[in-house]
């Protein structure tokens, strides 16, 4: 009896690990730009390679979990689980020791876990995995072909419900997103002059305060001028509505190292920018060369056209 009852308490152990590793996958893909931002601002890889990155260890991490409730392969699955906790509590060891991060992102930004907080976790998730350790594989006719399939299915999953950006951009090219003569029209505005009065290229972002994928767009942009060492003036962020979102938008983002203009007619702008927020206009001299939205924000074309 006492055997059956730690039978099922090392049972329902695996079973919370691997829900443990499903949940935090999926909630790292539901913040999956906000863990881009994270892996970038480490300066290692481009926003090209980290987007493919990111979504490989989220689908990486699904499929751990997927195979320890199913037992899969166990014993491989086991060892493998246990290199990858060790492998993220020596990289939170790290960040812990150089870094001053509020949130790793173990659980995107819906759970914040610190370094020193995560590596707990990993601890006691470590100290689990011995616990469960004895436990039978499942036998069952083409093993090998079901655990292809599974694995296929959960990284297949991961890149269509959240391709990345380079990936999207070449699969779906959007329209012209700007109405040429309405803008022309907004950018003659007096509180635009610092824009219409410009000579050289320069990258126009178009915000509204209360927009998420505009405050996302402003961190990326800031990441990127940050690592390059691009001069802030060359970047004119323009805020539509009052002075009060400008504030607002300020304390989300980090925007105070730039130029920051606001435009108090929302009406003009939304004609301008076909209502489309944030639009990103690549300028050379008063001209507009291309504009994109914040899927299209690439580290390639941004420093071709301001260097």
């Amino acid at each position: 009896m006492k055997a059956k009852v730690i039978n099922v308490i090392k049972i329902i152990l695996r079973w919370l690990m691997g829900i443990t590793f499903i949940v935090s996958a999926i909630l790292k893909l539901i913040s999956v730009d906000h863990f881009d931002l994270y892996i970038y601002s480490f300066g290692i890889f481009n926003f090209t390679w980290v987007s493919f990155l990111s979504r490989t260890l989220i689908a990486f991490e699904l499929l751990l979990g997927l195979l320890l409730i199913s037992r899969l392969y166990y014993r491989k699955v086991w060892y493998l689980t246990l290199l990858t906790m060790v492998g993220f509590t020596l990289f939170l060891i790290y960040t812990a020791i150089f870094r001053n991060d509020s949130n790793c992102h173990c659980f995107g930004t819906f759970v914040e876990f610190n370094p020193i907080e995560s590596i707990i976790k990993n601890l006691i998730l470590i100290a689990l995995l011995f616990v469960i350790y004895k436990q039978n594989e499942l036998i069952i006719k083409r093993k090998g072909l079901i655990t292809g399939i599974v694995s296929v299915v959960a990284f297949a999953a991961i890149f269509i419900i959240s391709p990345p950006d380079s990936l999207f951009n070449a699969l779906y090219h959007p329209k012209e997103r700007i109405n040429s003569e309405a803008l022309d029209q907004v950018l003659q505005d007096s509180s635009l002059v610092e824009i219409s009065d410009f000579e050289g290229n320069q990258i126009v972002a178009i915000f509204i305060p209360g927009c998420k994928y505009c405050q996302l767009s402003m961190q990326r942009l800031a990441s990127i001028f940050e690592r390059h060492q691009l001069d802030p003036n060359l970047l004119k962020i323009v805020i539509v509505g009052n002075p009060e979102g400008v504030e607002f938008f300020r304390k989300e983002t980090n925007i105070d190292a730039y130029p920051i203009l606001y435009y108090p007619d929302p009406i003009s702008m939304f004609k301008a920018t076909s209502g489309s927020f944030p639009t990103l206009l690549f300028m050379e001299n008063k001209s507009v060369k291309k504009s994109i939205n914040f899927r299209g924000i690439d580290e390639k074309s941004i420093l071709d056209h301001l260097q």
